[in-house]
Formats: structure tokens, sequence, C-alpha cells
């Protein structure tokens, strides 16, 4: 299944949680802001560099993709998500608004974060060319890993 991302969120994060982002808390650390995702057991945050407009796609696979063109991408970085209500919603901030819904069978899946065209923007701009894409397929695998690394000078 294939889903376009067009939405507003701000203080670049948004959220993507199968239980309305009920149980989270905003404690994470430098690393896990400067991986650019934090795992909690039913939500994930993911941060951006867009402060507000989020431009991209999502895709549901089957299994892991395990052709990736590095060199499309600024950032890679995935973690894992429990989704035992079946229901998937990708959520703003700071509102926790639902932006986009999906079904999936309940269990556990793996989530990937492909961030593009990062550089060249100042992170605190509401409207920027960054883009995101989103693999999720079912997995075990529950922990942060980054890929690639997306390194900002100042």
């Amino acid at each position: 299944m294939h889903y376009d991302l067009d939405f507003t969120t701000f203080y670049n994060q948004f959220y993507i949680s199968s239980d309305g982002s009920q149980f989270m808390s905003a404690d994470w650390d430098d690393e896990a802001y400067n991986d650019r995702l934090v795992i909690y057991i039913n939500t994930l945050v993911v941060f951006t560099e867009s402060y507000g407009h989020i431009q991209g796609e999502l895709d549901i696979l089957e299994s892991e993709n395990t052709s990736i063109d590095y060199s499309l991408y600024d950032h890679i970085v995935e973690g894992g998500i429990k989704v035992n209500s079946g229901i998937l919603q990708f959520l703003d901030c700071p509102n926790s608004s639902i932006e986009l819904t999906i079904n999936l069978i309940p269990g556990t899946y793996r989530v990937r974060i492909y961030f593009s065209n990062m550089a060249g923007y100042d992170s605190d701009e509401e409207e920027s060319n960054d883009r995101t894409k989103i693999e999720i397929w079912p997995s075990t695998s529950m922990e942060r890993k980054v890929l690639k690394r997306f390194l900002r000078l100042y």
C-alpha cells in the first residue's frame, strides 16, 4: 500500500502511534534528537528538518527493502513499534491531530524513515523542500538504528 504524506506540524516533529500518543512523554535525549527518532512502545517521535510542512510518502511492505540507494538520502533511521490495536496513526505536533490512519495486522513492525533535501534550510523555517519517505514492514526488531547520518554544518 502506498500513501502520500502532506500535512502541517510544528516543532520539527510528528508522531507515528498505535495508541494516539497517549503514553508519550517529552523526556528524550540529544542522541535520540540527533538520530531523529524516539521509540516508545506504541509511538515513534520523528524529528524533521522542516518546522511545519511535511511532504513525502509512506509504503507498507511485506518485508524489508534491502535495495537502498544511499546517495538519494541525507539521513536514514529505523526503529520498531508495536501495533496491538491494528491501527497506526500519523499525528501532528503539538495537537496530536490525526493526519493519516492506516490499518495493519496487529503485531510488531519496523519503520524506516528516509530524509532528503535537508541541507540549506534553517530548521526553524516553516516551509522547506525537505522530503520524508517512510517504509513499514512486519519485524520483531525494536531498537533504533541510524543507517546514514545527516551532519548539519553551522
